[in-house]
């Protein structure tokens, strides 16, 4: 029921977690997606981006984690991580080099349990140079 909550009451309940005008408009955006998949998170990638401030990444990771398909995810984490261990040059904007998705999905295991796992440390380690 989030969807029918007013943007005043959301605000109110979440100012403790700080942000509030920003998270409250996404916490409502998030409440019309839901509404409009029956109460479900869509296994859709185009639709997880449509609520506020949801992104690429986020939608990847919600399909990775979440649903079980195998995606490259691409942020300045793994950005770092291809940079240490590959010595692949990091960018300012990682998720616009297509040469870099393009390595990440090739890097990418086929199978969603071991991408998890893939990504898990290359986000969750600091790799030294």
């Amino acid at each position: 029921e989030l969807y029918r909550a007013e943007e005043s009451d959301i605000r109110k309940e979440i100012r403790p977690l700080g942000f509030q005008n920003r998270r409250t408009k996404c916490l409502k955006s998030v409440g019309e997606m839901l509404k409009e998949n029956n109460s479900e998170v869509p296994e859709v990638e185009e639709k997880l981006q449509k609520p506020w401030r949801v992104g690429e990444y986020a939608a990847k990771a919600t399909m990775l984690f979440g649903f079980d398909h195998s995606v490259e995810l691409i942020d300045s984490n793994i950005a770092s991580a291809a940079e240490n261990i590959l010595d692949y040059p990091h960018t300012t904007a990682p998720h616009k080099d297509q040469d870099f998705r393009a390595l990440m999905s090739a890097l990418t295991p086929s199978s969603p349990k071991i991408a998890r796992g893939f990504y898990f440390a290359l986000i969750d380690f600091e790799f030294p140079k």
